[in-house]
């Protein structure tokens, strides 16, 4: 194992005859170094645009439960709410930025609400009374009926005394306008909580509207400047790193791949920033539009379809283009072909010190213009004064 790990970071680097090492090369070892260097630099630059966003004060968010307890109000779905816990104990009530204080409207509205989820469970035992009441007179005049039938027929024994069925009826009947009086009595105790609430349900509704406009104006300021200085952070250590990159590549050192990976890991953070910046800037009705439009027209849909393939064989076409037009330039090919001790014209293996292929006559190498010694054909310069062989003397 360890030996295998040593030969990852050994110094041996494959390459093509012919082809040049370059400051982009390094072994294996480096290469998965430089995947880690980068992997780490997105990873702590995450971390510190998270650190960013504490050092502005972030706008305090609305309470949630003030919303929900309009909603229930409106909706005048009393027992659901209650179950969903009505408190407001993990939110503030009490805002500075954006201003809103919703104390006292909370204060009224969660005290209304607790009467009257007590008086809801009140008028359901009364109903719930109601209808037992209801059954035993059912039965009882049930009773009465055997009472009478047995009258009718002079039974001796009678199971049933008419007189104390009839005194029971009497104060059933009596329980039950009064159990009614109760259930009128509370309904009208609810409805008046509710009524009494509608007028300040309404100018809190509107007092939400103008502090969510204000959270929103405070939030976007909080965003910009988050941006601002992610910005900031982003792009100075882009540019050092860049500016050492390009120093070190001119000089075409061996280290100038290590800058390399850091000004694209770097780049991708900076584009990261600004793209974010961009969507909290324009407003997001924009993206709701065109998605709501493209949805709504589905011939745009269909036509889409078209476009995919040449937008994908677009892309991916014109990386593949720029990568071949490098590797199949005349320049590249002929030195593969004298790598390789063949002839750029038919293939034949040549002396590539002699001018002519002995196969086609084809002209290896010419007559350099300005030192006039020879040197290969179709290379941009003399292998012997370095001048260019395109200009002339």
């Amino acid at each position: 194992m360890l030996k295998y790990i040593k030969n990852i970071f050994k110094t041996n680097i494959k390459h093509n005859i012919g082809e040049e090492l370059t400051e982009k090369q390094t072994t294996k070892g480096g290469y998965f170094l430089l995947f880690l260097m980068f992997f780490a630099i997105i990873s702590t630059s995450q971390w510190t645009i998270n650190i960013i966003q504490d050092i502005p004060d972030k706008p305090q968010d609305l309470p949630f439960c003030i919303e929900r307890m309009i909603n229930t109000f409106e909706n005048k779905n009393y027992w659901n709410y209650y179950s969903n816990n009505l408190e407001c104990s993990n939110y503030k009530l009490i805002s500075s930025k954006p201003k809103y204080d919703f104390t006292s409207e909370y204060d009224k509205l969660i005290n209304d609400y607790k009467n009257i989820t007590e008086l809801k469970q009140e008028l359901n035992d009364l109903e719930r009374k109601k209808e037992n009441i209801e059954n035993n007179i059912s039965n009882t005049n049930k009773n009465y009926d055997t009472s009478l039938t047995e009258d009718i027929a002079n039974e001796d024994n009678k199971i049933y005394d008419k007189g104390s069925i009839q005194y029971k009826l009497q104060e059933l009947y009596h329980d039950l306008e009064k159990n009614k009086n109760l259930i009128n009595d509370k309904e009208n105790q609810i409805t008046n909580l509710i009524d009494k609430n509608s007028v300040v349900i309404s100018k809190l509704r509107g007092k939400i509207e103008r502090v969510e406009k204000e959270y929103d104006k405070a939030y976007l300021v909080y965003r910009i400047y988050i941006a601002i200085l992610s910005f900031i952070f982003s792009i100075i250590i882009f540019l050092i790193v860049y500016k050492l990159y390009s120093k070190l590549k001119k000089e075409n050192s061996p280290y100038s791949i290590i800058f390399s990976v850091a000004s694209f890991a770097y780049g991708f953070i900076l584009l990261q920033v600004i793209l974010l910046f961009l969507w909290d800037i324009i407003p997001h009705r924009i993206f709701e539009y065109i998605v709501d439009f493209l949805t709504a027209f589905k011939p745009i849909i269909y036509l889409l379809q078209f476009i995919w393939p040449v937008f994908i064989i677009g892309i991916f076409g014109f990386i593949v283009y720029k990568i071949q037009k490098r590797l199949y330039s005349k320049e590249n090919i002929i030195k593969r072909f004298v790598a390789d001790k063949k002839c750029p014209n038919c293939g034949n293996h040549v002396d590539i010190k002699k001018p002519y292929c002995a196969l086609c006559s084809y002209e290896i190498q010419i007559a350099c213009p300005h030192c006039k010694k020879y040197t290969v054909q179709g290379m941009p310069f003399c292998s012997n004064c370095g001048n260019s062989l395109t200009d002339k003397k």
